[in-house]
């Protein structure tokens, strides 16, 4: 029976000035990769993660020996893989140059760490990896360690881990879903969700900075669940020639030919600023909606000429329905204003100062008293 492999690397103490930010961090979603200085990363960390809670008790009890941060070997630095807000709460304390724009909260660790005694972190426990360790067990190991820990990653974070997974190690979808827990079957959607998205991206169909409706957490441009909510509707999937068992996603998971249908559905469902396309739906619920409407040729025509889902409806009555319609709002909105007119409730000078709108309703009303008018109905009836 073969021996099952186990997480190794060496701990060992490490001065702060030798570890730096994982800036390709899966956390970071959409922003991953796009943030180039250790001083962005630990703003972006402060303001997206929130790490008043690991300051505090730093500052109040020192570092846990028990916790050690976990970090790869990348020539002659330490990049933490395993630990990052623990990091950017260290650089806070110590005042370090990579915490500059954090001055008050700098200001704010001292007086807590005046009132415990406890000085100020120069050097940290590390489990340090070799890069060969990283992608043959660490990769897999953070990500369930973060999945299924205290704090959840979003969906888009749990995409962008479980494609990098896939991608450098020996690791099956599979086996991917029994490591984290996955008893309902969202790893595949989500996935499937990620790899639609890129390719899109990938083939200049989908701009997400031009999306209208933005998301939050890992992904703010757009709401990542809304696009695999949609995938996840037979009758989309069927407009997009989907494979209708996505229980193992193609990284390109739309044929050429239905790139510009599947590009139409983004634009649907976010909008675009730069052709000013304004979103089909108004948020989530109305999907299932959407994905109805695309199932139906005269609706879906309409969608594509920028209508939204809501007026569709309205727009596809006959026009003896309008008609009707129209009539009995006339009606009730009339009824109303003489029921206001009659409490005597209403000023003489606005009165006078409505009197042109009076006169209109009172010559559109006479339209149905025209002869013509009359006959024209009566043409209809018969």
């Amino acid at each position: 029976m073969a021996k099952k492999k186990t997480t190794t690397g060496k701990l060992t103490r490490k001065r702060l000035g030798e570890l730096h930010f994982d800036m390709e961090n899966p956390r970071f979603g959409g922003r991953a990769g796009d943030i180039k200085t250790e001083t962005a990363t630990l703003d972006y960390i402060v303001d997206n993660f929130g790490i008043e809670d690991v300051i505090s008790s730093i500052a109040a009890n020192g570092y846990f020996e028990s916790e050690p941060l976990v970090g790869v070997q990348d020539k002659d630095e330490i990049r933490i893989l395993e630990g990052n807000r623990r990091l950017a709460a260290c650089l806070i304390l110590a005042g370090d140059p990579r915490a500059t724009q954090q001055q008050k909260r700098i200001d704010h660790a001292k007086s807590l760490m005046a009132e415990s005694g406890v000085e100020p972190p120069e050097d940290v426990p590390v489990l340090v990896v070799t890069a060969a360790e990283q992608k043959q067990q660490m990769l897999a190991y953070l990500g369930v360690r973060h999945i299924c820990g205290l704090s959840e990653w979003d969906s888009y974070a749990k995409a962008v881990w479980i494609a990098n997974v896939l991608d450098e190690s020996k690791l099956t979808l599979e086996r991917i879903k029994r490591m984290i827990g996955d008893q309902h079957g969202t790893s595949p959607r989500i996935l499937e969700g990620y790899y639609f998205v890129k390719q899109l991206v990938d083939r200049d169909r989908f701009l997400p900075e031009q999306s209208y409706r933005r998301g939050r957490g890992s992904n703010p441009e757009y709401p990542f669940s809304w696009v695999y909510a949609a995938l996840g509707y037979h009758t989309i999937r069927a407009w997009l020639a989907m494979d209708d068992s996505p229980d193992h996603p193609a990284k390109d998971p739309i044929e050429s030919h239905k790139l510009d249908d599947a590009a139409m559905l983004m634009q649907f469902l976010f909008g675009n600023k730069e052709t000013r396309a304004k979103p089909a739906i108004i948020d989530s619920r109305e999907i299932g909606n959407l994905a109805n409407c695309i199932a139906d040729r005269r609706r879906l025509m309409l969608l594509t000429e920028g209508r939204a889902v809501q007026e569709l409806d309205e727009l596809l009555k006959s026009p003896r329905d309008r008609l009707l319609d129209a009539l009995h709002d006339a009606n009730n909105s009339l009824a109303l204003a003489a029921t206001l007119v009659t409490r005597d409730e209403i000023d003489g000078c606005f009165v006078e100062g409505i009197d042109p709108l009076i006169r209109r309703v009172m010559a559109s009303a006479k339209m149905f008293d025209d002869e013509s008018c009359r006959c024209r109905l009566m043409a209809h009836r018969t």
